[in-house]
């Protein structure tokens, strides 16, 4: 696992800024927060030290599933592939080496990154979510498109190669 392609998943909302960008950008981010909408962030959102967050996880990270908000004010999260990617405006991966991402979640948690409190809430939504923590890494800084090993999309019910990342999608 520890040299397995660690993918940073992403909706095609917000890949088409991230791929004009070149670059996979670390949370938190003011410009981050604004293409996400959050106009008022939560108290203590900007403590912790931010970090590009990757996944082994395959076919997809169940923790970034989107959170979609119904007509009576309530919410709910997406936990399937095709309905993020539906609700999503498609979905996209960009796989990098190991040695790109190589912050554990272990070491986020021991490493100091967030409060204690917050990195239990972050292990509480990715049990509620299936998704398993092992699989998670990081980066501390930003990651250019020049680190970029791979960029595939979801398309019929598969990864495919990106086809202006250098691959062909069918």
């Amino acid at each position: 696992m520890a040299d397995a392609v660690r993918w940073h998943y992403i909706t095609g909302r917000m890949f088409v800024p991230t791929w004009q960008e070149g670059v996979i950008r670390t949370s938190p981010d003011p410009v981050l927060m604004q293409r996400q909408g959050i106009a008022d962030p939560p108290a203590g959102y900007f403590d912790c030290k931010p970090v590009a967050w990757f996944s082994t996880a395959d076919p997809w990270e169940p923790s970034m599933a989107i959170k979609l908000r119904r007509k009576d004010g309530t919410s709910e999260f997406v936990r399937d592939l095709a309905g993020n990617a539906r609700h999503g405006g498609g979905m996209y991966r960009i796989g990098v080496a190991a040695a790109t991402a190589p912050i554990s979640w272990t070491g986020y948690r021991k490493g100091g990154f967030d409060m204690p409190d917050v990195c239990n809430r972050m292990a509480k939504r990715a049990k509620d979510l299936n998704a398993d923590t092992r699989n998670w890494w990081a980066s501390e800084v930003q990651v250019p498109r020049s680190l970029w090993t791979r960029v595939e999309v979801w398309s019929d019910e598969l990864w495919k190669p990106w086809s202006l990342f250098g691959g062909t999608a069918e």
